[in-house]
């Protein structure tokens, strides 16, 4: 039997503290890689709402200018007042929905990032 200053006792405690430790650093590497994964899918999702808030903005501007174009034309006319109604209706639905697009966007990955600084926190302190 081997006593407890066996230097091979000790050899295959810190072989088994190594395979331990690194069963447990791949498992925390799949947990990331899943949780950035998933993150990325959500962030591809928002991406695509913003993409069509855009193209909506863009195609309500459009019709707002020509709105705007057309009561310029018919100023003289007695449905002026309506297509400037209208004009501003719709512009103002374009900025609103510009501002909805330029606040829908999160940072990429921000959670993936925050995850991985803790348990590298986490692992900077359990190594102390």
């Amino acid at each position: 039997m081997t006593s407890p200053a066996d230097p091979r006792s000790d050899t295959v405690l810190l072989a088994n503290l190594a395979q331990i430790a690194t069963q447990d650093a791949s498992e925390l590497l799949r947990a990331e890689f899943a949780l950035a994964k998933e993150e990325l899918v959500q962030d591809l999702r928002r991406a695509g709402k913003a993409a069509v808030g855009l193209i909506a903005g863009v195609l309500l501007l459009e019709v707002a200018f020509g709105l705007l174009a057309l009561a310029v034309l018919l100023a003289f006319g007695p449905s002026s007042g309506l297509a400037f109604v209208l004009s501003a209706v719709y512009a103002t639905a374009a900025i609103g929905a510009g501002f909805y697009v330029a606040h829908a966007r999160p940072a990429p990955l921000a959670v993936a990032k925050r995850q991985v600084a803790r348990d590298v926190q986490e692992i900077a302190e359990a190594l102390k």
